[in-house]
């Protein structure tokens, strides 16, 4: 867009400066930029120029349904590998199975097979023969916490096996398990303790040739 300019009155066709006084021409008359290189084609190195605002990007928004779907998902996946690291060890909530299948408190039974929902003993013995894997179901007299407990195994008094056994605080009283081919014949005595070696649960078992 031409014009002239105020200090001077020199024609001039849309330039930023008068050619012949080199006065700053007002924006209403010289010709507006139409391109990003002439915005700041005046801009010294290191200032700011022509600021292009962009829009600000929406805020994410969390829901609080999400964010309870969150926590129930996380706790049902804690759930899940918790009941995965227990293994046989479970709470009592009925005493399914047969009448009598169940250890009482403080005892420990032995058999061919149990239900590992409800530990009801199929089976129950206190023999077996050389070269078996019978299986172990035992009700403790307390819930006890993982750490807190150990596993004894004597061999004509003597004993053999004395391990921590991973239990979960709260799950519960009972723990099952399946017993490795028992090798020799003698008398095993199996115990459950607690770290200040009260025992919790006990039960032995013949293994005959």
């Amino acid at each position: 867009m031409a014009g002239f300019c105020p200090q001077c009155g020199a024609p001039h066709d849309g330039a930023r400066f008068c050619a012949k006084c080199g006065t700053p021409l007002a924006p209403s008359t010289a010709a507006q930029p139409t391109s990003h290189s002439e915005k700041y084609a005046a801009t010294e190195w290191g200032q700011s120029g022509v600021a292009e605002t962009l829009p600000a990007p929406e805020p994410t928004r969390t829901t609080a349904r999400s964010i309870v779907w969150g926590i129930i998902v996380a706790l049902a996946l804690i759930a899940l590998v918790g009941a995965w690291q227990l293994g046989l060890f479970a709470q009592l909530t009925s005493p399914g199975g047969t009448a009598g299948s169940i250890p009482d408190a403080g005892q420990i039974w032995f058999g061919s097979s149990f239900d590992t929902s409800t530990f009801a003993v199929a089976g129950a013995t206190t023999t077996a023969t050389v070269g078996q894997s019978p299986v172990l179901v035992a009700h403790l007299t307390r819930s006890i916490g993982s750490g807190d407990a150990n596993y004894r195994v004597y061999y004509d008094s003597t004993m053999i096996t004395n391990q921590a056994l991973p239990l979960s605080k709260g799950s519960g009283e009972l723990y099952g398990s399946t017993l490795s081919p028992l090798l020799l014949a003698g008398t095993y005595k199996y115990e459950i303790t607690d770290v200040g070696g009260n025992v919790l649960a006990s039960g032995t078992l013949t293994v005959t040739q």
